[in-house]
């Protein structure tokens, strides 16, 4: 009964870990995180984000939802305050569209996207994501429609026709330090974020529950 019971919990222990790793970026609220330059040259991404007190692990790749705020990659990064749906500066709701482009990126499935590492097509399609973002954020006043691959995913992305964010979120972040022209506190530029889905959270409980069950289960039979 014991082994049984032994079982169980590594079971559930297991479902608990995939629960909290599967789609989701393991960012929380009062984490201080740091980026890395990564390919893209429009002033936006892609940007590689580790968590302090980490400063050399990458965990994923994001882009901005503001133009006109401003990173570094200093490692003394910045504090996220917040992990909403809004930037935080103007209170502006990203768009499904944003959600889905990133999400497609991240799942590595978006149509075209070179995800070869430090290929001048990787830096372009770098660019052009990031332009297309921008233009649902309203962040860029002209379409780019010279960029064909920057039309081609805006298209892709209205044709998707989401109506709400799935797992994408914002990371509302202000400087940690006073550096670069900032003071520490000062809003940040604002970068996408991968979330747990409700489902994901709901099994987790789930899985808490179970623990404590199983545990006073182990108690009574001992």
């Amino acid at each position: 009964m014991r082994k049984i019971i032994k079982s169980l919990i590594i079971a559930i222990f297991w479902i608990m870990i995939s629960a909290l790793t599967v789609n989701a970026d393991l960012i929380n609220v009062g984490d201080t995180i740091r980026f890395f330059d990564r390919e893209g040259n429009t002033g936006g991404g892609e940007f590689g984000v580790a968590k302090l007190p980490d400063a050399i692990t990458e965990l994923f790749r994001t882009f901005c939802v503001q133009r006109t705020e401003y990173i570094d990659f200093n490692s003394a990064g910045f504090n996220v305050v917040g992990i909403t749906e809004y930037a935080q500066l103007g209170n502006d709701r990203i768009e499904p569209q944003t959600a889905y482009l990133y999400t497609q990126f991240r799942s590595g499935t978006l149509s075209n996207y070179d995800y070869m590492p430090n290929t001048q097509e990787h830096i372009n399609d770098a660019n052009s994501l990031q332009k297309a973002i921008w233009w649902f954020e309203g962040e860029i006043s002209s379409y780019p429609s010279s960029d064909t691959q920057a039309d081609l995913w805006i298209k892709e992305a209205n044709a998707a026709n989401w109506s709400d964010l799935g797992n994408v979120r914002v990371l509302n972040l202000v400087w940690a330090t006073s550096r670069s022209g900032f003071a520490a506190g000062t809003p940040a530029q604002d970068q996408l974020v991968l979330v747990p889905e409700p489902g994901t959270l709901m099994l987790l409980g789930a899985g808490l529950v179970g623990v404590v069950l199983v545990t006073r289960m182990r108690k009574r039979v001992v």
